[in-house]
């Protein structure tokens, strides 16, 4: 596994722009508090979506499927599930 260039220590310093982390993992850096989201979180995320593409399912159509069926009380999972079931 590629090393990752961001650390917590170095964020609390950076300056606005774009950062990247490797294995095509950016931070866009502006105004605002740190961490909104967490820098584990985000390779946790980022890890997932990588699983769901090379699985088939588009992880941008499953974010599309939850924010419509949320108000069904559906998860996450259940929504990939399903996405992947079609394919």
């Amino acid at each position: 596994m590629a090393s990752f260039k961001l650390t917590d220590k170095f964020l609390k310093s950076l300056k606005a722009g774009r950062h990247g982390d490797g294995r095509g993992l950016y931070l866009e850096v502006s105004l605002g508090l740190y961490p909104a989201v967490t820098l584990t979180e985000a390779r946790r995320k980022a890890e997932e979506q990588r699983i769901l593409h090379k699985s088939g399912v588009n992880p941008v159509e499953v974010k599309r499927r939850v924010a419509a069926t949320s108000q069904k009380g559906r998860t996450f999972a259940q929504v990939t599930e399903i996405s992947g079931s079609k394919k």
